[in-house]
């Protein structure tokens, strides 16, 4: 039944917003009180250290897998995300299992990967290195299969706040 209404909301409640096959849109869920003050102020500087890649600000590629990331989100910020954005982040997708012992200089991956997915531990080392070189990472979704996510650590976003601009708020749900 829970499938069936998400089902039903992404087809019907979410029509009005771009798709990933559209260039540059990025989508953060959320809470509708949160996505206000989004609007508002931007991005808060307030963010959870055990999130996979450690505190920055998480994005997907689409509207549907923004959702299954964050299950409790009654609002989607949808955004818009500059061109050095994606030109200049890692993409760890299709990363072989050497180039990702490489990166994150852990000789020893076994259980830190399952199904091409980046587990939390792994993913905090590469959020920290990707911070030092501040380039975003843009990573597979361990919620939604197909889907791509995209962490910004908070030194690229500090020092450029424009990178992803909120354009507007999809509310749905409750």
């Amino acid at each position: 039944m829970g499938q069936l209404i998400l089902c039903l909301v992404i087809v019907f409640g979410l029509q009005m917003i771009p798709t990933q096959s559209e260039a540059g849109w990025l989508f953060h869920a959320t809470k509708k009180a949160a996505a206000r003050k989004i609007m508002v102020r931007g991005f808060s500087k307030k963010m959870n250290p055990k999130a996979r890649f450690g505190k920055g600000y998480y994005f997907s590629k689409s509207p549907t897998t923004a959702l299954k990331e964050k299950p409790g989100a009654n609002a989607i910020v949808v955004t818009r995300g500059s061109k050095m954005l994606t030109k200049n982040a890692l993409s760890t997708k299709h990363w072989s299992t050497a180039k990702l012992k490489k990166f994150s200089g852990d000789r020893d991956l076994r259980g830190k990967i399952h199904k091409g997915v980046i587990g939390p531990k792994l993913g905090k080392e590469i959020g920290r290195k990707a911070g030092r070189q501040r380039r975003p990472v843009l990573y597979r979704s361990a919620r939604d299969r197909n889907g791509s996510n995209l962490f910004i650590p908070p030194s690229v976003y500090q020092k450029h706040p424009r990178i992803v601009r909120p354009q507007k708020v999809v509310s749905y749900g409750r």
